[in-house]
């Protein structure tokens, strides 16, 4: 970990992205008359959340010595939050594939229901064993509320980003209360960074810290300009919005990841 973060970085922050849309998603699915969203929005929203798990999953990969011998740490899920990290997110990815064959081919609302509740289980499990493995006594930086804290703002932003493109193209148009949440989440991010910033020491740091409140105010500017219809609200802006978001959460885990080498043992 120590000298190679950046995969641990695209993995944690694009994994808790597809959580947070598809936990939003439900959200939003259920209150909506059962399902009813158009099937268009139904099967693009799973699928654009398994593309982003399964390059999650790719960078997670790239950061294993031996990825054959991966499945091996499956077999302390008794004492390990990793084991518990590896099987949830398998369990998450495998759910969000099965949820978007039946939505496509199958529409079974039985089987909906099922994978829905299931879905947002293991996501859950996911953020929370997520979190937990960072929660180290001997890294004081971790070892604190801002870190499942800083995890679950992630999905947020990151999953609430994410459906606001799918909304634009595929569903009945983004809530202007939509976009006040995603926009307080920002700011909630921004200032959970800044006390882990305000412990720390380093131009580097300093310097992505920078980065970042730059990247969070242009997406709180684009929000701002789509929330007044300065620009439309089409997926173009969005997907920068999106771009912009993540890049914000990136530089903020870098930062979380380079504490460890300031305040760790």
């Amino acid at each position: 970990m120590e000298k190679d973060y950046i995969s641990l970085v695209l993995f944690t922050v694009l994994s808790q992205t597809a959580v947070g849309s598809l936990i939003l998603r439900e959200i939003l699915l259920y209150p909506a008359n059962n399902f009813q969203h158009s099937r268009e929005f139904r099967v693009f929203s799973l699928l654009f959340t398994g593309i982003i798990i399964a390059f999650a999953i790719g960078a997670a990969f790239l950061h294993l010595g031996k990825q054959s011998a991966s499945v091996h740490t499956l077999r302390n899920l008794r004492n390990s939050w990793l084991s518990r990290e590896i099987l949830f997110t398998i369990a998450f990815s495998l759910t969000v594939l099965l949820y978007w064959f039946n939505e496509k081919f199958l529409n079974l609302n039985a089987l909906n229901f099922l994978l829905s509740l299931t879905g947002i289980i293991t996501g859950a499990g996911l953020l929370v064993s997520m979190s937990a493995i960072y929660m180290l006594p001997a890294v004081p930086s971790w070892n604190s509320p801002l870190t499942p804290v800083s995890f679950f703002v992630t999905a947020a932003a990151g999953g609430m980003s994410v459906l606001a493109i799918l909304y634009a193209g595929y569903g009945p148009g983004l809530n202007r209360i939509f976009l006040v949440i995603l926009s307080l989440t920002i700011l909630l991010s921004l200032v959970s960074s800044g006390f882990m910033v305000s412990s720390a020491k380093g131009t580097v740091i300093l310097t992505l810290f920078t980065i970042r409140i730059a990247t969070g105010l242009t997406a709180l500017l684009l929000i701002y300009l789509i929330y007044f219809k300065i620009i439309p609200n089409k997926i173009p802006p969005l997907t920068v919005l999106l771009i912009t978001v993540l890049l914000t959460e990136m530089a903020g885990r870098v930062i979380f990841f380079l504490n460890y080498h300031k305040s760790g043992l």
